[in-house]
């Protein structure tokens, strides 16, 4: 009797792409909130040592304090636009403007976060009909499926919006006149932290350390108990109890509402009879507003005027209030985007390595004008379409 012979089964033979010499281009950010940059001198020099060109715009650093000299020193090449523009790779902060996206070609791969500022349908549409990849390395995970910057980048806005927090109760700056924290003999005052993401364990951190009293509210159980295993210190935590929130809310001298996660289902936001309770003078400082915010009378402020008042309550809604430490916020983003550009040259060009690299298929938006990316899908209204269907 013959045994059952397996029937033979297709193998996909994955052979080690040569590696690609990259050319990379920095555009000048041309929105006057946008003060950081995607790649330090330190990142270009790490890039040029592997064999790759990399070109910055005139002046691209001055705001977050890197010089056109700095980067020549770390081998960058300083060049007009028209050159960056025509470089294998364009890596920037925000989204092109309708000028810049007349600059890029089909075939070319363009970098930038999409989850961090207002997004313009009709351009997202536009870099599709150019046969455009867009990489956004906002959306990408790692092996354990978390957010690889939005974790890094929400340190800095945890701290960042302790910070302001502070600076906005003194009198000066419309406040209550008070600290941020209490001294011997005086009541602490009380930060009330909307969204239990990782960006709440630095304001925790941060606001315990400053002597305040912290509560956290959020929807779910799970991402509770995740934030209390991360803080050292004791705080108090509930779900969105209305009656608790209610309640924390009449106590509070600052809220801060977290920004939702570009992979979240929901988020929630504060009603105006909810933004009443609060004391005159209070702070809101809102990281969510680019998805909508986390009050409903919330709405994008600028570096020029970063608040206003509703309700008695001093309200700060920069879109991205890591702009505020924009060198800092600049080593971060190039401690995220230069091993990624390294593992594009390391794998053979972009469609290469987007075969073998899970984690650079989560960042891509959009692939040679399709539309790869759920939040972008549901931001713009295009079409969704699985990456891994289209580099087969």
């Amino acid at each position: 009797m013959f045994e059952s012979i397996p029937a033979p089964c297709e193998e996909r033979i994955v052979s080690k792409h040569p590696r690609a010499q990259l050319v990379i281009g920095v555009p000048v950010e041309k929105s006057t909130d946008e003060t950081r940059l995607p790649l330090t001198p330190q990142g270009v020099e790490r890039l040029v040592s592997m064999g790759h060109s990399v070109r910055i715009m005139q002046g691209a650093g001055l705001r977050a304090r890197f010089s056109d000299e700095v980067y020549v020193s770390a081998g960058a090449q300083i060049t007009h636009e028209e050159e960056v523009w025509k470089s294998d790779v364009v890596v920037k902060i925000l989204p092109p403007t309708a000028d810049e996206v007349c600059l890029l070609s089909s075939g070319q791969t363009l970098v930038c976060l999409v989850s961090r500022s207002q997004i313009d349908k009709n351009l997202f549409l536009e870099l599709s009909c150019r046969k455009i990849t867009l990489l956004a390395p906002d959306i990408m995970l790692d092996a354990s499926g978390e957010p690889v910057l939005s974790r890094r980048l929400g340190e800095l806005e945890g701290l960042l919006a302790v910070s302001c927090a502070a600076h906005l109760l003194q009198s000066a700056s419309c406040g209550k006149g008070i600290i941020l924290g209490g001294i011997t003999g005086i009541p602490q005052s009380e930060v009330l932290i909307l969204g239990a993401d990782p960006t709440a364990v630095a304001i925790a951190h941060t606001a315990v350390s400053m002597g305040a009293v912290v509560k956290v509210f959020d929807e779910d159980y799970d991402s509770l108990c995740r934030l209390v295993s991360c803080v050292s210190s004791p705080i108090s935590t509930s779900l969105l109890h209305p009656q608790a929130l209610e309640k924390a809310l009449r106590s509070a001298d600052v809220v801060v509402g977290t920004r939702a996660c570009c992979h979240a289902h929901h988020s929630f936001a504060l009603s105006s009879d909810h933004i009443q309770l609060l004391k005159s003078g209070a702070v809101f400082i809102d990281l969510n507003i680019v998805n909508g915010g986390r009050s409903h009378l919330s709405h994008p402020t600028s570096l020029s005027e970063p608040t206003f008042v509703a309700s008695g309550v001093v309200h700060h809604c920069l879109p991205d209030i890591t702009v505020l430490a924009s060198h800092t916020a600049t080593i971060v983003l190039s401690d995220v985007l230069t091993p990624l550009l390294m593992s594009i040259g390391e794998g053979g060009g972009v469609e290469n390595t987007l075969r073998s690299d899970q984690s650079l298929r989560s960042s891509v938006a959009i692939y040679n004008g399709t539309t790869t990316s759920a939040y972008l899908a549901k931001r713009t209204g295009a079409e969704l379409f699985d990456i891994r269907l289209l580099i087969i």
